[in-house]
């Protein structure tokens, strides 16, 4: 038990002595979030991509995790506004028993609810895997909404994030909806003052 509680208190002292020392380079339109950032690095890979020159990538920076990091982006919905959408975008992963994950969230801003969620958890991505196109299915109400999306990682490891889009599509493309007002009862995070109209930056090579 002794040896279990210096373990971790070692971590914990890791984690913190790392908050002061990590480089992180935020790509434009991008921001880091999570519940341990601290223990995460991101930044852009001049070296490695899905296509093109760059992609972004989130990497642990410790030996034991608690959370996960993310790395994502807010934009208006009213292009889409009572649209189906597919959000695509290519995930890469290095570690053992990493987590890697794309997420995507609707809120509704007219009734302050959740309108949409997806964040792959039946569909996860675990370990050391080569590029994989994911796919997110969504739905935007017809309401002043705001759309936010990223991907994030958990666990030991390094994931890549490279090349996302967006398309209107028929309303027969199955949705990956999970039951959203059921997962939060209201908005969780404020809304940003100023909100880009359109993604920003969606294959890193700005």
């Amino acid at each position: 038990m002794k040896t279990l509680v210096k373990i971790i208190f070692m971590s914990l002292m890791t984690v913190f002595m790392l908050g002061f020392i990590n480089n992180d380079i935020e790509p434009k339109g991008w921001r880091k979030h999570g519940t341990n950032i601290v223990s995460y690095q991101i930044g852009i890979d001049n070296q490695i991509s899905q296509h093109g020159q760059k992609s972004a990538f989130i990497e642990s920076i410790a030996g034991i995790h608690f959370g996960f990091c993310a790395l994502s982006q807010i934009c208006s919905g009213k292009d889409f506004k009572g649209k189906r959408i597919k959000m695509t975008g290519y995930l890469k992963s290095q570690g053992r028993m990493d987590t890697v994950r794309m997420w995507l969230r609707v809120d509704n801003l007219d009734n302050e609810s959740i309108a949409d969620f997806d964040n792959m958890q039946n569909r996860r991505i675990i370990g050391t895997k080569d590029w994989k196109k994911c796919e997110i299915v969504f739905d935007v109400p017809d309401a002043k909404c705001v759309i936010n999306y990223g991907f994030l990682l958990s666990g030991v490891g390094k994931a890549w994030f490279d090349n996302i889009s967006f398309e209107i599509v028929d309303k027969s493309d199955k949705s990956n909806r999970r039951t959203a007002n059921n997962l939060y009862a209201r908005n969780p995070n404020p809304v940003p003052q100023m909100i880009p109209e359109k993604p920003v930056n969606l294959d890193f090579e700005e």
